[in-house]
């Protein structure tokens, strides 16, 4: 086996550039509020997850497409902007579980536009309460395990959300989510 050295396609964005796409309270709260991280998201995409998660009444999910913003004056804060979500098309999907298949990645691939990566996951627990279980965390462990990987879960039934990042899947606060 040979290795090389090539750089990745990620790349850390200045948080100047995520300000000069939003309103001024946005960037009020941005600059004011960052914390050690924030997510950003617009309204009509936040709707189309939970308009997707509410069609059926089992598991259902997709993958998050965004950048990844970072605080040069303050390392350990991170933006994740998330542009677009794609949602599996193929999956397996009961009321307490979910298996999505790969053809996810590539509607992701396919759906991004430069500069634009897969910033995290999102599924739903229709009717049973948001949290991660023992499975999501191992998904995100094995899959989305970077400091700007999120994980989103969704009852759209009690209209609930709480959203996760990187491979430990920590917490966010929701005073770190900004629906613009």
């Amino acid at each position: 086996m040979k290795w090389d050295d090539v750089e990745p396609d990620f790349r850390w964005y200045p948080v100047s550039e995520l300000c000069s796409q939003m309103d001024l309270a946005a960037n009020c709260w941005l600059l004011g509020g960052i914390r050690a991280t924030s997510v950003v998201i617009a309204s009509d995409i936040h709707a189309q997850i939970y308009a997707h998660l509410g069609e059926k009444s089992v598991e259902m999910g997709g993958l998050l497409l965004g950048r990844a913003y970072g605080m040069a004056s303050d390392q350990g804060r991170v933006v994740v902007h998330v542009t677009k979500s794609t949602r599996a098309t193929s999956f397996q999907g009961t009321a307490v579980s979910l298996r999505m298949d790969t053809d996810v990645w590539s509607s992701a691939s396919a759906a991004s536009e430069e500069g634009e990566f897969i910033v995290g996951w999102y599924h739903s627990h229709p009717n049973l309460g948001v949290f991660f279980s023992g499975t999501d965390r191992k998904t995100q462990k094995s899959f989305f395990d970077t400091e700007y990987s999120l994980g989103l879960v969704i009852d759209p039934v009690r209209d609930e959300e709480l959203w996760f990042f990187g491979g430990d899947s920590q917490q966010l606060n929701s005073k770190s989510i900004l629906k613009y």
